[in-house]
């Protein structure tokens, strides 16, 4: 009973851990994942940031594509609302992430983190905590930058627009993280608010390289403002050109860029003050490369560079390396086997622990009830689990609905809100705004304030708006018009007068034409590094009627919607709850009033239990318990019928048949055998012999000689049962044994006989020498006898044969010796038992290998045959092949360190013998013949 709760429970844990194996696999390959930032460290490996619905992901992607570790954590948590936007690794791996807390309800930010992770991503420490409050007014940009030792970020101070605003750059030294309380600052500089601060780069040699959303790029050095690039350029004809730059990165010395317009990749030398193309239009096309396809770019070096590579075929991301002209997609990236299995085991333990928490409840109700579990107590058991899933089920399934509900109702507000915004709005004001470098323009301030959002516009709506904060629930965003395409304009993140099709996807692209060319409302949702956007897209018409431009407004899903979904969902869960509790109550008041019958029934099964067969119960009524009533007057009727029965079993059993040759036989019982009953089988034989047993009984009297022979089979029955053996026949001191199962059982069960032999405190027993041989042949199973006696019995030559081979064991010291061919079908044989080859005996015409298996042998005669075993078994090789010079060397030096050795003994006078002959041709190699 306990091997087989042992059996069960490594069944059940194996049974767990593949399950879990599978549950990773399917439920890690999650196809809403947005890659939203990258990084790699000088190894080379990835360090990505992405989320879904539900969470964000930290991972680390080695350059095998296998994702080492993950981080996963909610997006939100009640109201507070999780963003990542920044990661930096450090050279050796260690991950540094940018993460801001804004309340769902007010849209404002609540806090903003910077993490480091260690190499594994197991430990998480905090380096910073800017909590906003009502007399603090800085907000952190989402760049940060790791130089030789310390993390360098930016905070600006906010300030009315058409002015000055503030940066500041503070260092943290990672080195020494422990020492330092607060971060350094760097250096402080101002900048026109109107262009704002797109990138920021503080360089290790103290310099501070930024960007605006103009595309200028200055720098910033002991005081002084350098620009380094110009949006606005004259080129040789004389005629100004405008510049779109994007993706600032940097190394050691280097800052690198993207000119979208141009498509050309340049690199401004801080040292030297100069600027270069790596890369023009013609080999970033010949590498598939441009602003279309990629975001966030990241240089290496000059010849190196990543990205995240936007697929057009679905709403997620794609890591991109470019390397001296090769581009690696990371098209297939999957978990590593060692992080599923370290996740595998993690489900496993949770999985463990509550099926053991619940065994130790149903163990505690079994005590409590004294092992008696009432109806009334299983239907509450049965009760419980299908109303908690369907609890489940209801709240997913109305999850879903609440979405679909909530969004649509969204959509018809966002769609009034655009119609009153396109009363306001001018086409022909769209039209006349300079979109190269539109800041300064009236036009271009008028359409800013018409698009301006208050905070209590919307109130009665319950749309909240916050126009200061950087994570808006409700914004609005224009799109210039002109010849047939659609460019970037008033836009939070966007770059401005970059063609569109540049930033979105074929996907998403399709919604803006179709605006575009059917002039009508477009309802659409998008997906992008701050989250994901239900919008209205509008067209807004000039004067003759063709579209100017493209009115844009949206609602964050993970914010204010999600809170409305949760809050009613809420209330669902409880409603039910509540319906649960009461018609559990009701339940067991029902079954307290139909269970009475059960009663009777119990009064008769306890006059059966008292001997009264064929009891009757009265039966009222004409439900099931009646039918059951029915049942069991039957079943109380058919007992006693049943008991005579077995009672002529029992009389049949006199003539005693093992239960197992039944099964050998295909028999239910002993009423099924019939003398002649045969069967041809290949089996495992163990023929058991007490080599000493004439010594041990020299001086007994024949009732002492009796039992001797039942203590030794009384010892050696019960490990033959133990180990799925059948007892043949008993043969003076020995006995044959039969095993279905295989040679593993015979091998397992002779060297338990030895161990106990061993430990058994009968002085005259722990003497006895018993030796085990142990084949697979082909034997004849059948029933024989007379009428009133009969009984099993095995026929075949060879088990004449095998009681000899016993006195071949004792010759050659073995104890238990072990066909090849019965060794050759246990599993890891080597593995799990220690033996030697002894050399082949001859059985008719064929030569048998046979094994001597020395697990059972005492402590000391173990150790020295593992010592001799190599130079032992090589001297046999060189026997067999008639090497007996090189075999008698063999030999003596196992007799050298085990000098009772008898095998090596036998052996060494056989070679005596042969190895001066210089004919061996007609030499037997086998060391015995039967």
């Amino acid at each position: 009973m306990k091997n087989k709760k042992y059996i069960f429970l490594v069944f059940f844990i194996i049974a767990t851990f593949i399950l879990s194996m599978l549950y990773l696999n399917l439920s890690k390959n999650n196809k809403d994942e947005f890659i939203v930032e990258i990084a790699f460290d000088n190894s080379g490996n990835a360090y990505t940031l992405s989320y879904d619905e539900k969470y964000m992901y930290l991972k680390k992607v080695n350059k095998d594509q296998e994702i080492e570790w993950c981080n996963k954590e909610p997006l939100s948590e009640g109201y507070e609302v999780t963003g990542k936007s920044n990661i930096v690794v450090t050279p050796e791996g260690k991950a540094i992430t940018y993460t801001y807390i804004y309340n769902s309800q007010t849209y404002k930010k609540v806090s903003e983190q910077i993490y480091i992770y260690s190499e594994d991503g197991s430990k998480k420490t905090l380096l910073l905590n800017d909590t906003m409050d009502a007399g603090k007014n800085y907000a952190s940009f989402f760049l940060m930058n790791y130089n030789n030792g310390a993390l360098y970020y930016s905070q600006e101070m906010e300030n009315e627009p058409h002015g000055k605003q503030v940066a500041d750059v503070k260092k943290i030294d990672l080195d020494n993280l422990e020492k330092i309380k607060e971060p350094e600052l760097i250096k402080t500089f101002d900048y026109d608010a109107d262009i704002g601060i797109l990138k920021i780069i503080c360089m290790k040699d103290g310099s501070i390289i930024f960007s605006t959303f103009n595309s200028d790029i200055f720098m910033v050095k002991a005081g002084a403002y350098k620009q380094i690039y110009s949006s606005k350029q004259t080129n040789k004809e004389g005629k100004i050109e405008y510049h779109k730059i994007t993706n600032l990165a940097y190394d050691d010395d280097n800052i690198y860029f993207l000119d979208t317009l141009k498509n050309q990749v340049l690199t401004w030398n801080v040292k030297q003050e100069n600027l270069k193309l790596i890369y023009d239009n013609k080999i970033l096309n010949s590498l598939g490369m441009d602003y279309g396809e990629i975001d966030r770019v990241k240089f290496i070096d000059s010849n190196k560079f990543y990205a995240i590579f936007s697929n057009n075929k679905a709403k997620n991301n794609e890591i991109a390396i470019y390397d001296n002209g090769q581009v690696t997609k990371y098209e297939k990236v999957a978990y590593s086997v060692k992080y599923l299995v370290s996740e595998a085991l993690k489900l496993e333990g949770i999985i463990i622990l509550i099926v053991g928490s619940l065994f130790l409840v149903i163990y505690a109700i079994r005590k409590w009830t004294n092992s008696k579990l009432t109806v009334s107590l299983k239907q509450i058991l049965i009760v419980i689990p299908v109303i908690s899933f369907s609890l489940i089920f209801m709240v997913q399934k109305c999850d879903n609905i609440l979405k679909g509900i909530v969004e649509s109702q969204f959509l018809e507000q966002i769609y009034q809100i655009s119609c009153d915004k396109l009363q306001l709005i001018s086409g022909e004001n769209v039209k006349s705004i300079d979109w190269n470098f539109p800041y300064n323009d009236k036009n271009y301030l008028k359409l800013k304030d018409q698009l301006y959002f208050s905070e209590n516009n919307y109130k009665e709506d319950n749309l909240d708006v916050n126009t200061n904060g950087t994570h808006n629930s409700l914004y609005a965003v224009v799109y210039p018009v002109r010849g047939g395409n659609i460019y970037s304009g008033i836009c939070s993140y966007n770059y401005v007068n970059i063609p569109i099709d540049l930033i979105y996807n074929d996907n998403d692209m399709l919604k803006y034409k179709n605006c575009m060319e059917k002039k009508e409302f477009v309802y659409t949702s998008l997906k992008d590094f701050e989250g994901e956007w239900i919008e209205v897209l509008s067209p807004i018409l000039d004067n003759d009627g063709n579209v100017a431009a493209i009115l844009e407004i949206g609602i964050s899903k993970q914010g204010f919607i999600n809170n409305m979904i949760s809050n009613n969902l809420k209330e669902i869960l409880a409603t039910n709850s509540v319906i649960s509790i009461i018609t559990i109550l009701v339940l067991l008041m029902g079954l307290h009033f139909l269970l009475k019958p059960l009663k009777r029934l119990k009064e008769g099964v306890l006059n059966i239990q008292n001997g009264n067969l064929g009891t009757h119960v009265k039966i009222t009524g004409n439900d099931e318990i009646s039918d059951i009533s029915k049942v069991f007057n039957i079943m109380s009727d058919n007992l006693k019928n049943e008991m005579d029965k077995l009672t002529k079993i029992n009389e049949a059993y006199y003539r005693f048949v093992p239960q197992q040759m039944f099964e050998l036989l295909n028999k239910k019982d002993v009423l099924d055998i019939n003398i002649g009953d045969q069967m041809k089988i290949e089996i495992v034989l163990m023929c058991m012999t007490t080599n000493n047993f004439n010594v041990l009984t020299d001086k007994f009297s024949s009732k002492d000689t009796f039992q001797l022979i039942n203590k030794i089979f009384g010892v050696i029955s019960k490990k033959i049962y133990e180990c799925n053996g059948v007892i043949e026949r008993y043969n003076n001191s020995g006995l044959i044994s039969l095993y279905e199962n295989g040679s593993a059982d015979g091998i397992k069960c002779a060297i338990k006989i030895k161990d106990t032999i061993k430990k058994f405190d009968d002085k005259i027993l722990s003497k006895a020498d018993i030796g085990f041989f142990i084949d697979k042949q082909e034997i004849m199973v059948g029933i024989i006898g007379g009428h009133n006696r009969i009984s099993a019995s095995a026929v075949s030559d060879y088990l004449g044969i095998m009681e000899n081979l016993n006195t071949f064991g004792k010759k050659f010291g073995s104890s238990i010796l072990v066909t090849e061919k019965a060794m050759k079908e246990v599993v890891d044989c080597s593995e799990k038992y220690n033996f030697r080859k002894i050399g082949g005996i001859k059985y008719k015409k064929q030569i048998i290998t046979i094994y001597d298996f020395f697990d059972g042998d005492l402590n000391e005669i173990i150790n020295l045959k593992e010592q001799t075993k190599e130079a032992f078994e090589k001297g046999v090789e060189y026997y067999t092949n008639k090497d007996f010079y090189n075999a008698r060397r063999c030999f003596i030096e196992v007799l050298k360190v085990y000098q009772s050795d008898k095998a090596a003994k036998e052996y060494l006078i056989l070679c005596d013998e042969y190895y001066k002959r210089t004919d061996t041709k007609n030499i037997e190699i086998y060391i015995e013949a039967l």
